[in-house]
């Protein structure tokens, strides 16, 4: 790349000496007692936040315009927006076999459920000892003519080689 790492002597991207750290919370005290806390009463308490959602669906509106996106939708969890995702790729309606997916044999309960909640297979393939991620010639030789997707994970910060997936 040609970028010296700051730890190396580059130049940091920040500087640590005003903030060493991330404060958290990020919002302050004010912020909480008059948005975020009556907010959490409306939902939680009030239980005003059941299906349809309005409330989620406004979140997904402003995170999509935020994220320049034409969409956006709010999910209840990862497994869940796996499994959309899934859904959407492979065009699924959830009431025929949706074939085979490629996995890797060292990773999330999510990865592995939610291609299930599906009707999707799952082939578990070898991971490569140093980062944990899919190992590219176990893929090939787990490939037959019912697999329809692969779902490599990138795990602890070691990103999956998807040049050669």
């Amino acid at each position: 790349m040609g970028v010296e790492l700051a730890v190396d002597g580059g130049t940091p991207v920040r500087d640590t000496t005003e903030a060493p750290w991330p404060d958290w919370p990020a919002n302050s005290e004010k912020e909480w007692v008059e948005e975020i806390e009556p907010t959490l009463k409306e939902v939680y308490l009030n239980k005003s936040e059941g299906l349809p959602a309005p409330m989620g669906a406004k979140f997904g509106q402003a995170f999509a315009a935020y994220c320049d996106a034409a969409y956006g939708m709010m999910m209840p969890s990862g497994t869940t927006s796996i499994a959309a995702g899934i859904s959407a790729a492979l065009d699924l309606d959830g009431l025929v076999d949706g074939g085979e997916v490629i996995i890797p044999n060292y990773t999330f309960i999510a990865t592995a459920s939610a291609p299930l909640s599906v009707r999707c297979s799952l082939a578990l393939v070898d991971v490569d000892p140093v980062s944990f991620t899919m190992l590219p010639e176990a893929v090939e030789s787990a490939i037959t003519d019912k697999t329809v997707a692969l779902l490599p994970v990138h795990l602890g910060g070691h990103p999956a080689d998807m040049g050669s997936l």
